[in-house]
């Protein structure tokens, strides 16, 4: 059973975001936070860099990963983050993700909150 995880990179608070999406098995996944927060708006976005490439965040979601990168050392973090780790546009990838969170949630080494 797959999951995608976001590799947070290390970087100054007013720095631009850089996460990358990795692709693990959740059985040998490295250790990871799962982050539960409010979305917030959905439709009032800003750009976070993924693999190079602009994505929409709200605006809640980045101001979570904005300050977290600043607090990071080297070589960074694993996340779950639904929004990101799960293909929002794929109804059928949703579901199945969503009946799997309460496991990913147990799987992860962390839970962070952010409202």
């Amino acid at each position: 059973s797959e999951v995608r995880l976001v590799k947070l990179l290390p970087a100054k608070f007013d720095d631009p975001i850089q996460c990358k999406l990795e692709h693990v098995s959740l059985a040998s996944a490295p250790s990871f936070i799962a982050l539960s927060y409010t979305w917030g708006d959905s439709t009032v976005t800003a750009p976070v860099q993924l693999h190079d490439e602009e994505y929409p965040a709200t605006s809640n979601l980045r101001s979570f990963l904005r300050h977290m990168q600043s607090l990071l050392g080297d070589p960074g973090v694993y996340l779950w983050i639904d929004a990101i780790c799960i293909n929002q546009l794929d109804t059928q990838e949703r579901n199945r993700q969503v009946a799997r969170m309460s496991h990913i949630y147990k799987s992860a080494s962390s839970l962070f909150i952010w409202l």
